[in-house]
Parts: structure tokens; sequence; C-alpha cells
């Protein structure tokens, strides 16, 4: 099921097993939502930064980081640009999305090593990255509307 909501995504944090950061593929997290990620999740950076360095982070690629502090069990890195001064583009938010509907089913699995019921997705890509929240949110729709058993929501710019 999927839910819209206007608020603070880290106010759903104790709430929810995982929480998406959309993020660039250069290793910076210096402005936006992801700078409140980076602030509040340090060892999710640090993983991040590390798979950025290493060429493995592709624009549309998830990251799935387990946190071990207070807050969600899982931090989802989604790339929704190559570049923190590029823009982010709709084919990286298909891909990223279309593997994400992927993940959250086979989350859903007996055999699944993660195992979540309920996710927080912000407005991926709305704010620095430029796209416009209509066009996104249709596409949030179309690829997480028949995920069943894991309650969505997605926090709409404010």
């Amino acid at each position: 099921m999927i839910s819209f909501r206007k608020e603070d995504i880290f106010s759903l944090a104790p709430d929810v097993d995982a929480m998406v950061n959309s993020v660039n593929c250069k290793g910076v997290m210096g402005r936006g939502l992801a700078l409140q990620f980076k602030e509040r999740f340090p060892e999710n950076f640090q993983a991040y930064q590390e798979r950025c360095y290493d060429g493995s982070m592709k624009p549309g690629d998830l990251f799935v980081h387990e946190n071990k502090g207070e807050g969600p069990r899982y931090i989802i890195n989604f790339a929704t640009r190559d570049h923190w001064k590029d823009n982010s583009r709709l084919e990286y938010l298909e891909r990223g999305l279309t593997t994400l509907a992927k993940l959250i089913r086979y989350l859903k699995t007996d055999d699944a090593w993660l195992g979540i019921n309920s996710i927080a997705i912000p407005a991926l890509g709305c704010g620095l990255g430029k796209l416009k929240w209509p066009t996104v949110r249709k596409l949030i729709e179309l690829h997480l509307k028949d995920v069943e058993g894991v309650d969505v929501t997605v926090l709409e710019p404010r």
C-alpha cells in the first residue's frame, strides 16, 4: 500500500524498517536531504562513499546499508544522478524504481535476508536534482503500486 504525506522523512525514522536516501555517484552528500542523512547516519555515509570511490555505484543503482544505530534498520541509497553538479534524470529514476520494487518484493519472501514491512521514500530527485514532482509521483505509483505486504510512505515536497 502506498500513502503520501507532507512531513519530514526523519520523523518516520523510528517507525519504519527502511528509508531511501537520494544520492549521486561521486561519494558526496554535501547539501539537501543527503546531507541530513550523512549527519544522522555517518556509518551509512562511509559505506556509500567507499562504494562510490571503488566505482561500483552507477546512476539508477541502489545500495542497501544496515543501520546499527537508532532509526530505521536499513538505509537504501538510491543514485538519482551521476555527479552532484548534474540534475537527476528520469531514466535513472525508472531504473532504480524497477530495482526497488523487485527488492521490496524479495524482502517479503521467507528466504530474504532483510525482511522489511515498511519503507519511507522522499520525493526522489525533486529537490536539488530538479525533477518535477508530478512526474516523479506518477513513476513511483507506477512501479510500486503492486507491491503487497509493505507499507510504502512517500514524502511529498513541502
